[in-house]
C-alpha cells in the first residue's frame, strides 16, 4: 500500500471519526432539550393543577422594595400548605443555602439533622404546628415537584438552635474529636420605646438583624398569617420557617415581640436622651425592622404600610444564588463515549501513519 493511499485513509478516519462526534453531540443537546421541555410541560401542568387547589383561594403574593408579603390564611395545615406553595421556588433556593451551610459549620451530614428533627425536636413540637409544616412540605411539592419532605422542613427550622446551641453542647458532652469551634451567635439589637420616651407617647419597636449574606438576603419575607383561631399576626421571616426567627412581629390585638442574642456587649450605655451600645464584633446588617402602632390597635398595617414601614432604604433583591454543581447522570455517557470514540479513531490514525513510517525504516 502506497504512502498516498496510507494518508488518506488515516484523514478519512479522522474525518469520519470527527463526523461522529458531532452527530452525538447533536443528539445528546437534542435529548437534553426534549428533556427540559417536558420537565417545562409538567412543572406547568403541576402548577396549574395545584392552582386550582381550594386551598389557596385566600393567598396571595406580592413583592415590593426587595421583600416578598405574602397572605396566608386558614387552619395550621391550609396556612402552611399556602406557605409552601406561594414561597415554593424560595424555600428551595433558601433549603440549599441553609443546609449546605449547617453542614459545613458544624461537619455533620444532612441525615444528622433530619434525625435530631425526627427524634428530638418532632415529638415535642405542638400538633398544630406539625400540621403546619407538614403542609409546607405539602405546598412546596405541589408546586415544584420538590422530594423535601416534613423532616427536611423541620431541620430547616431548626438552623438557628440545632447548629448553634445543640451542637456545641453535644460535641463538648461526647468530647467529639477535632470537633469545630462553634460559638453561640451574637446577631441582633432591638429597643422599644413608649410613654414619656417618645415625643408623641406611642409606642416606637425596633429590630436589627446582623447576620451573614447567605442567610440574610434570603430573610425578606413579610408574614401576614390569618389563622381561623387567634390573631392576625404581622412578621417578618425567612422561606420555609413558621417563627420569624428574626424575631420581630406583631398582631391584631396590639401585643409586639423582639428579642436578640447579644453575646458579645461589653459596655452598655443608656440615658433619656440616648442609647449607645459598643460590640466587640463589626458582622453585615442586611435587614433593619422599624414600626410604630397605637396601644390595642386592631388590625396590623396593610401591604403597602408594611413594605414601606419595614423594608429599609438600602434593600434590594437578592441575588441569585450559585448553582450547586449536577451530579452525575446518564446525560454524563454520550460525552465518555465521545471522548473513547476520540482516543480511539487518533489511536488508529495514528497507527497507520505509524507504521508507513515503520515500514520506511524496515525497508531502508
Amino acid at each position: 500500500m502506497s504512502d498516498v493511499v496510507r494518508k488518506i485513509i488515516a484523514l478519512s478516519i479522522l474525518i469520519i471519526g470527527a463526523g461522529l462526534i458531532w452527530v452525538a453531540r447533536s443528539l445528546q443537546n437534542e435529548a437534553e432539550a426534549a428533556k427540559n421541555h417536558i420537565d417545562s410541560t409538567i412543572s406547568e401542568a403541576r402548577e396549574h393543577a395545584a392552582s386550582q387547589d381550594p386551598r389557596l383561594k385566600t393567598a396571595y403574593r406580592e413583592e415590593r422594595g426587595g421583600w416578598i408579603y405574602v397572605h396566608l390564611e386558614g387552619d395550621p395545615a391550609t396556612i402552611g400548605f399556602q406557605h409552601g406553595y406561594e414561597l415554593g421556588p424560595e424555600i428551595e433556593d433558601a433549603f440549599a443555602a441553609v443546609s449546605a451551610g449547617m453542614v459545613h459549620s458544624t461537619r455533620r451530614d444532612w441525615p444528622f439533622f433530619r434525625r435530631v428533627a425526627r427524634e428530638m425536636l418532632w415529638p415535642k413540637i405542638d400538633p398544630e404546628y406539625q400540621q403546619e409544616l407538614q403542609g409546607i412540605a405539602e405546598g412546596l411539592a405541589a408546586r415544584t415537584g420538590s422530594q423535601l419532605d416534613v423532616y427536611d422542613i423541620a431541620a430547616l427550622n431548626s438552623f438557628e438552635e440545632v447548629p448553634d446551641y445543640y451542637v456545641p453542647w453535644l460535641n463538648k458532652q461526647g468530647k467529639t474529636a477535632e470537633a469545630p469551634n462553634l460559638k453561640s451567635p451574637g446577631n441582633c439589637s432591638a429597643f422599644v420605646a413608649t410613654g414619656s420616651w417618645t415625643k408623641d407617647g406611642q409606642i416606637v419597636i425596633a429590630h436589627n438583624n446582623w447576620t451573614n449574606y447567605v442567610n440574610g438576603e434570603r430573610w425578606r419575607i413579610i408574614f401576614d398569617i390569618r389563622p381561623t383561631s387567634g390573631y392576625r399576626i404581622l412578621m417578618d421571616g425567612f422561606p420555609g420557617v413558621i417563627a420569624s426567627d428574626d424575631d420581630f412581629g406583631i398582631n391584631s390585638d396590639g401585643l409586639m415581640v423582639t428579642e436578640t442574642t447579644i453575646t458579645q456587649v461589653i459596655d452598655v450605655t443608656v440615658t433619656r436622651e440616648s442609647t449607645t451600645t459598643t460590640s466587640t464584633s463589626t458582622t453585615t446588617s442586611t435587614t433593619t425592622t422599624t414600626i410604630a402602632t397605637q396601644p390595642g390597635s386592631a388590625q396590623p398595617p396593610t401591604a403597602s404600610q408594611a413594605s414601606q414601614s419595614l423594608a429599609p432604604a438600602h434593600a434590594s433583591p437578592p441575588a441569585t444564588a450559585a448553582a450547586a454543581p449536577p451530579a452525575l447522570s446518564h446525560t454524563g455517557a454520550p460525552i465518555v463515549f465521545e471522548l473513547v470514540l476520540a482516543a480511539l479513531l487518533l489511536a488508529v490514525g495514528g497507527l497507520i501513519l505509524g507504521r508507513r513510517r515503520l515500514f520506511r525504516r524496515r525497508r531502508a
